[in-house]
C-alpha cells in the first residue's frame, strides 16, 4: 500500500510540474519574459523542461551565457531531444559563435540526420564561417527535403552571391519559385541575381512588385525598387520606396544609403547629410566586437 501511495504520489508531483511548466511557457508566449522568469525561479523542477524554458526566458532578456548554460543543460539530460540540440544552437549562432553553433548542429545531425531543421542551422552556420561550398550542400539538401523552406533558399542564395556565382543563383531562385509560386522570396531573389547579372531594370522592377504583392513589409525587396527606380530616373518615386525600407527596417544599411543618394539627386541636402551620418554610425556598429559564449559543457 505504502509503495503505491509513493507511486501515485510521484506521479501527481510530476503531473503538477509539467502544469507549472505550462504557466511559464504562456507567460513567454504573451512576452512577459521577466514574469514568467520570476515564475520559473520560484518553481524550480530540474527537468530537462525547466531548463530549457529558463533558456528561452533568458535569451530573450539578452542573457545570452546564462541561456547557453541551461539550454546546454537540458541537452545532457534530454540527449534525444532534437529542439532543446536545435535552441541550443540558434543561441550560439546568433551570438557571434558559428563554429560553436556548427558543432553543435554536427553532432546533433548524428543523431537526427533527416532532421530538416538542424542541418538549415549547421548551414547557416557554415555560411557564418564564410565555408559556402558545405553551406550550399546542405542548404540544397535542405530544400530537397522540404522545397517550401524559405530560409533554405536565403541562405542558398548568399552561399551563391559571396562566392559570385550569379547565374546558380539565378537558376535556384528561378527554381524556387516554380515550386512556391506564392512566395515573396522567389521574385525577390530572381531579381537580386538579374541585378547581379545585369538584366533590364524594368525587369527586375517587375520582378520587385510581385514580391511585394505577396509580402509588402518586406524591406529589402522596397529598398531594392528603390535602387533600380533611381537607375530608371523616377527619382520621387524611388524616395517613396526607399523611405518605405527604412520605415519597415531603421537599421537597414543598403536602404538608407540609397536613400541618401536620392535625396541628393533631388537637391534635399539636408536629409540626404542626416541619412550620410545614420549610414555611418550604423557602419560603426557593425564593426563593433560582439559577444562571445564559451561553453561550459560537454555534448
Amino acid at each position: 500500500m505504502l509503495k503505491a501511495l509513493l507511486t501515485v504520489g510521484i506521479a501527481l508531483a510530476a503531473i503538477l510540474a509539467a502544469q507549472d511548466l505550462s504557466v511559464a511557457e504562456a507567460l513567454l508566449a504573451k512576452g512577459e519574459h521577466s514574469q514568467a522568469l520570476a515564475f520559473l525561479e520560484e518553481n524550480q523542477t530540474g527537468s530537462a523542461r525547466w531548463h530549457f524554458l529558463a533558456s528561452k526566458v533568458l535569451d530573450d532578456l539578452d542573457q545570452p551565457t546564462r541561456a547557453a548554460e541551461e539550454a546546454q543543460t537540458a541537452v545532457e539530460l534530454a540527449p534525444d531531444n532534437a529542439g532543446y540540440r536545435l535552441h541550443l544552437g540558434r543561441i550560439f549562432l546568433t551570438r557571434n559563435n558559428p563554429a560553436a553553433a556548427q558543432q553543435i548542429y554536427a553532432e546533433a545531425l548524428e543523431r537526427f540526420p533527416s532532421n530538416v531543421y538542424l542541418r538549415l542551422g549547421n548551414a547557416l552556420a557554415f555560411n557564418k564561417l564564410r565555408l559556402y561550398e558545405e553551406a550550399q550542400v546542405e542548404f540544397e539538401t535542405c530544400l530537397g527535403q522540404l522545397p517550401s523552406l524559405g530560409l533554405a533558399l536565403d541562405g542558398l542564395m548568399e552561399a551563391h552571391l559571396e562566392r559570385l556565382k550569379y547565374d546558380d543563383a539565378l537558376k535556384a531562385a528561378v527554381e524556387y519559385r516554380e515550386r512556391n509560386p506564392q512566395d515573396f522570396r522567389g521574385y525577390y531573389h530572381s531579381a537580386v541575381a538579374q541585378e547581379k547579372l545585369g538584366s533590364d531594370p524594368e525587369a527586375l522592377e517587375r520582378l520587385l512588385h510581385q514580391a511585394l504583392e505577396f509580402n509588402g513589409r518586406f524591406a529589402p525587396a522596397h529598398a531594392l525598387l528603390g535602387k533600380t527606380l533611381l537607375q530608371l530616373g523616377r527619382n520621387q518615386e524611388a524616395i517613396l520606396a526607399l523611405e518605405a525600407a527604412v520605415r519597415l527596417r531603421p537599421d537597414y544599411l543598403f536602404g538608407r544609403l540609397h536613400l541618401a543618394r536620392a535625396y541628393h539627386k533631388v537637391g534635399r541636402i539636408e536629409d540626404a547629410k542626416r541619412e550620410t551620418e545614420i549610414v555611418k554610425g550604423l557602419e560603426r556598429r557593425q564593426h563593433e566586437p560582439l559577444p562571445s559564449l564559451r561553453r561550459q559543457r560537454g555534448n
